[in-house]
């Protein structure tokens, strides 16, 4: 998948827009892990639909997307929340925490940042 960052960011502001109250500010969470090689970039792929499956497992988070870039060896998870402490109790699970354990990366970002109304 081309241009992951440039569509999956714009898609969750466009989510969380859509009916949210305007005093309400949600977060929005970005993951991305980028690879040593192809090797790596195709076991980390393949963890994408755990990724997913425990996000939309998640009560509280409102939008999700994820994608990959094989060119880039680069896999990105978004997803938009009510609140920064709705994120942890999905992170901080021991499944969670397996998961992500099994990633091989030479960089790992995760950014939570809060929309402002």
């Amino acid at each position: 998948m081309r241009n992951v960052f440039r569509c999956a960011l714009p898609l969750a502001v466009l989510a969380c827009y859509a009916g949210a109250p305007a005093a309400h500010a949600d977060v929005i969470r970005v993951a991305t892990v980028v690879a040593e090689n192809e090797a790596d970039f195709t076991a980390n792929a393949a963890l994408v639909p755990t990724f997913v499956a425990l996000l939309k497992k998640a009560p509280a988070v409102k939008a999700s997307f994820s994608g990959t870039d094989a060119g880039k060896l680069t896999i990105v998870t978004t997803s938009v929340w009510p609140e920064e402490s709705a994120i942890k109790s999905v992170t901080d699970t021991a499944e969670w925490k397996a998961a992500a354990g099994k990633l091989k990366y030479k960089t790992y970002t995760a950014e939570v940042l809060q929309l402002v109304p």
